[in-house]
């Protein structure tokens, strides 16, 4: 591992400190949304982006500031989402900026344009690439000809040796044949995988998003044995424990003045999510997660320091989600579990790759 690495994970560590000891939320990892735009229309996707048709585009001077802000209040890492943040022609200069800034650097990306954007992905630290499956279950959600482009992406950034992570989400269509063809997909290209299962507001929750007890923890054990049997699955142990321990049976989310008992609490592991994590819109507005989607303060108009209090509230009064991915970094911001800061750090240094 670098210096410079070393040096930003440190700092990383040194904001969490801060933030336990003041008892003030810092941002140390951001999602930050670059661009409303997307060439695919994922229904599943949380970002609501039909809501976003007016908003002006920022400029990349704004897009400067925000990082400036977000830096400036404990942001040591910042995702680049949209929409799709390669149709920014900018998107170089963005993650220049960021890096020249001592910050880790971290796109999520549909893969249509990595050819375009190869030299800007080379300077990021890790490239998230979205694959729900084979062909038909993955173009039928997102779209006609968007599998074949995505296994061309991954190409070509196996043959430029840039780290990247095959990032699945779980629906009915790929239940069954999901889970190997990622994972033979992963190990052929030398990335790590996860799979998600998507948290969105009851009243916009699509049918295929859902399934019973029994699919839930039938997918988790096969998704765990692929793990035991070598494969580059970036998901803890640890997390797999509390997934198949969920005490709130047939539910995705947990409050804080749900009935559990003692024993099922547990197996809670509370959020950190507004703590040490938030995205920031587009359009400036600071929140939580995916659930409280839209419900933050514009940092334009209101200062990044009250955005980042107000998102640290918690207004649904919620616990914690059966979000694989966001329990695992949970439990990696608790400094509770070696094997999770182990399998973080060896990604980061590149031994899973």
């Amino acid at each position: 591992m670098k210096l410079t690495e070393m040096y930003v994970l440190a700092s990383m560590f040194g904001q969490v400190l801060a933030s336990k000891i003041t008892k003030r939320p810092r941002p140390v990892s951001v999602n930050l949304q670059v661009t409303k735009f997307c060439n695919l229309k994922c229904p599943y996707c949380f970002a609501d982006l039909g809501s976003l048709a007016e908003i002006k585009e920022l400029s990349t001077k704004e897009i400067f500031e925000t990082i400036n802000e977000l830096r400036k209040y404990g942001c040591r890492h910042i995702i680049l989402m949209g929409g799709e943040p390669l149709m920014r022609k900018d998107i170089g200069e963005i993650i220049r900026y960021i890096k020249g800034k001592r910050m880790r650097c971290e796109i999520v990306t549909n893969g249509f344009f990595v050819d375009r954007y190869i030299q800007a992905l080379k300077l990021c630290d890790s490239v998230c690439i979205s694959l729900d499956g084979p062909k038909e279950p993955n173009d039928r959600l997102r779209g006609d000809g968007c599998h074949d482009r995505v296994l061309n992406a991954m190409e070509i950034l196996s043959d430029n040796k840039i780290k990247a992570r095959i990032h699945a989400i779980l629906t009915r269509y790929n239940l069954e044949s999901g889970l190997p063809y990622i994972a033979e997909t992963a190990k052929k290209f030398g990335f790590v995988f996860n799979f998600s299962m998507v948290m969105l507001r009851q009243d916009i929750r699509p049918d295929f998003i859902n399934f019973t007890e029994e699919e839930i923890v039938r997918f988790l054990n096969d998704y765990r044995r692929y793990r035991d049997n070598g494969y580059p699955v970036f998901t803890s142990n640890t997390c797999f424990d509390y997934m198949l321990n969920w005490p709130k049976k047939g539910d995705y989310t947990i409050f804080r003045d749900d009935d559990l008992t003692p024993a099922q609490w547990k197996w809670v592991m509370p959020c950190n999510y507004g703590r040490y994590n938030a995205f920031v819109d587009v359009d400036g507005r600071g929140f939580k997660c995916c659930l409280t989607w839209k419900n933050g303060l514009n940092w334009r108009e209101k200062g990044m320091r009250q955005a980042i209090d107000h998102v640290g509230k918690n207004l649904i009064n919620c616990v914690s989600c059966r979000s694989i991915g966001d329990i695992d970094r949970a439990l990696l911001l608790s400094f509770k579990r070696f094997d999770i800061m182990r399998m973080a750090y060896d990604y980061i240094s590149g031994k899973r790759n």
